[in-house]
C-alpha cells in the first residue's frame, strides 16, 4: 500500500443503522455504589468532555466521508443532493455545484485529485470526473455499459485515478483501469485470478490495494503483484469497511472484525471491547459497550458505545471516553457516525432531543483526538 490514510466505503445494499440504543441513564449498578453519586460523576465529566467538542455542521447533512485530512458530506437542504467537503489542512470549505445525481440516484467518490460520479439513466451510463478543488470543473467523462440490475458500475477513485469494475458480461468481473483524459483500459478479471465472484457488491482502492466485496465475502486485492486473498469472514459484510497500512475492519452480524496483514487473522474488536473491564463507575457499568458505528485513528477504534462516543486501543487493549451523552430528563444527545481524518479530526453527529426519545436529527461536532487521547 503506498499511503497510510484510511479509506472507507459501505457496501452497495448492505449498510443497515442498528436499533436505537440504551440511554446512559442507569445501565448497570452492581448495588454497591452510590448512584447519585455516580449521576454525578458522569455529568461532570460530560461537561468536562464536551468542552472539548465544537459543532460543525448543522442537521441538513448526511453521510460524511473522510478522503486524508478532507471530509466530503451531502447537503440534504433539497431533495437533490449537493456535494460539499472541508480542507482541514487548509481550513477551507467548498460547495460543488455540479450534480452528483438526482433523488434517490446520488452517488460519488473522491480523492485529493478528483470527484467522480456517475449519470445513470442510459445504456451506456456515464461517469464524469472534476477536480476536487473547483466548485465546478469538470476534467473528463467515460461510458461503462451499464451492469445487470444496477445503475451504474461499481467505482473507486484512488489519487488520480479511476477503478470501474465491469459485470456486463457473464462470468466475467472486468477491473477498469481510467485516468481521465484517456480512454478506460481494462487490467484483468477477477475470476482470472482464481475468485469465484458470486454477486459483486463493492470496493475501493488505495494506491496498489484495492478492498471488494463479493457475494458478503470480502477480499484484498494487490493490484501489482494480482495475488487476491480472501479475508476469511464467516459471517456476511452486512456495513461499513475501512482499511488502511496494517490491515481491513468491517461489520457483520456477529461483530466488528478486524483483519490484521501481518497477523493474517480474523479478530472481533466488538467482543473485545465489550470483554474490557472499563468502567467510569458501577452505575454506568456498560456506557462503554460496543454499539454501533466505527471509525480508526492510528491505533484507536472510535465507536459508538451505550453511553456515548469511545476509543480502543486495538493493540494495547485499553478503552477512553471522547465525549459522553449527558444524563439528564430534559436533553438526550446520541451520538452516531464517527468519522476521523489523518490528522486526528473526529467528526460525529449528536441525535438530539427533548422529549426523552432518541433525536431525529442534530449537530455534527468537530473533535480534536490528539488533544483528548495523547
Amino acid at each position: 500500500m503506498t499511503t497510510s490514510h484510511a479509506r472507507s466505503f459501505v457496501g452497495v445494499g448492505l449498510f443497515a443503522v442498528a436499533a436505537c440504543s440504551n440511554h446512559a441513564t442507569a445501565n448497570g449498578d452492581d448495588g454497591g455504589s452510590d448512584p447519585a453519586a455516580d449521576v454525578a460523576q458522569w455529568n461532570q465529566m460530560t461537561t468536562a468532555l464536551d468542552a472539548r467538542r465544537s459543532e460543525f455542521l448543522g442537521k441538513d447533512v448526511q453521510e460524511l466521508s473522510p478522503v486524508g485530512d478532507r471530509v466530503f458530506w451531502y447537503d440534504t437542504t433539497r431533495f437533490d443532493f449537493a456535494l460539499a467537503q472541508y480542507n482541514h489542512a487548509t481550513n477551507t470549505r467548498l460547495a460543488y455545484t455540479f450534480s452528483v445525481g438526482a433523488g434517490d440516484g446520488h452517488n460519488y467518490r473522491a480523492s485529493a485529485s478528483l470527484v467522480v460520479t456517475a449519470e445513470p439513466g442510459s445504456d451506456p451510463v456515464r461517469y464524469h470526473a472534476y477536480d476536487t478543488g473547483a466548485p465546478d470543473s469538470e476534467i473528463a467523462t467515460t461510458t461503462v455499459p451499464k451492469q445487470p440490475g444496477a445503475q451504474w458500475a461499481s467505482y473507486a477513485v484512488s489519487n488520480a485515478t479511476v477503478y470501474i469494475v465491469d459485470s456486463s458480461v457473464a462470468g466475467q468481473t472486468t477491473l477498469l483501469r481510467w485516468v481521465p483524459g484517456q480512454p478506460p483500459a481494462a487490467m484483468f478479471t477477477l475470476e482470472s485470478l482464481g475468485v469465484a465472484v458470486g454477486e459483486f457488491q463493492d470496493f475501493d482502492v488505495d494506491g496498489s490495494t484495492m478492498v471488494f466485496i463479493e457475494s458478503g465475502r470480502i477480499w484484498k486485492l494487490d493490484l501489482t503483484s494480482r495475488v487476491a486473498t480472501s479475508l476469511m469472514n464467516r459471517s456476511e459484510v452486512n456495513g461499513a469497511v475501512e482499511f488502511r497500512s496494517d490491515g481491513v475492519m468491517f461489520e457483520t452480524a456477529t461483530g466488528v472484525m478486524f483483519y490484521g496483514y501481518s497477523q493474517g487473522q480474523l479478530v472481533n474488536v466488538r467482543d473485545q471491547i465489550n470483554a474490557n473491564s472499563f468502567q467510569i463507575n458501577p452505575t454506568f457499568a456498560t456506557a462503554a459497550r460496543y454499539l454501533q458505528g466505527f471509525t480508526r485513528w492510528q491505533s484507536f477504534v472510535i465507536y459508538i458505545g451505550n453511553g456515548g462516543v469511545f476509543a480502543y486501543d486495538l493493540p494495547h487493549d485499553r478503552i477512553a471516553p471522547i465525549v459522553l451523552s449527558p444524563d439528564r430528563s430534559d436533553l438526550r444527545v446520541d451520538y452516531r457516525y464517527p468519522v476521523a481524518l489523518d490528522d486526528g479530526t473526529l467528526f460525529v453527529t449528536g441525535l438530539t432531543s427533548t422529549s426523552g426519545a432518541t433525536g431525529a436529527d442534530g449537530p455534527t461536532y468537530r473533535i480534536d483526538l490528539p488533544s483528548v487521547l495523547n
